[in-house]
């Protein structure tokens, strides 16, 4: 079953209408994939402070034109997938809010979790 640390399925996939394959996409930074009902703005606002690596936001039903990649991960109503720019799923976040998105992303990047003490 797909979940955090599986690397994500390379299928075909359809971004602003150019075909490709989902992890030439994934390579330029984190991927967060959104179902169709997300709130862009709010996503896009949760991301703003949360990191300095480059994050892009794609819905899944704008990009999976054959349907393999919600299959594969078996995508539930109101998932959120963060992945890493290795392609591997690093976070499924169920309805997430701001918070919750922000800190998928200090945790995967490991800024803002912890106090770096001296040697």
């Amino acid at each position: 079953a797909a979940a955090p640390g599986i690397l994500l399925p390379d299928v075909p996939v359809r971004v602003g209408g150019v075909p490709g394959r989902l992890h030439t996409h994934a390579r330029d930074g984190f991927l967060l994939l959104t179902p169709a009902s997300a709130d862009l703005p709010s996503l896009h606002a949760a991301l703003a402070g949360a990191t300095a690596a480059p994050v892009r936001v794609l819905a899944l039903d704008a990009i999976d034109f054959s349907g393999a990649l919600q299959t594969a991960l078996a995508c539930r109503d109101g998932e959120v997938w963060l992945v890493r720019p290795d392609a591997y799923v690093t976070a499924v976040l169920k309805h997430p809010d701001r918070a919750a998105i922000a800190a998928a992303l200090r945790t995967a990047t490991a800024t803002g979790t912890a106090q770096q003490q001296p040697l």
